[in-house]
């Protein structure tokens, strides 16, 4: 038995929707966190805000703006 298949088994076995409520919760955030975890650390998200080609345009933007020096370091 995988370790999928025995959470599961575990999890049909529980009765309290506090308890069963609490765990879906725990998945959710541990989804989002993996999610966040596997997004290469240069990519920006703005979900729900903006569109992904606004978030495309705004990200060439900076690039254009901050990637370079101006004047002597």
């Amino acid at each position: 038995m995988t370790l999928n298949e025995k959470i599961i088994s575990d999890i049909h076995t529980l009765r309290n929707p506090v308890i069963l409520s609490q765990i879906f919760e725990f998945v959710r955030l541990m989804k989002r966190h993996e999610a966040v975890q596997n997004t290469p650390s240069h990519t920006v998200r703005f979900p729900k805000y903006i569109s992904d080609e606004e978030a495309e345009e705004l990200q060439t933007i900076i690039k254009q703006e901050f990637n370079h020096t101006e004047g002597e370091w």
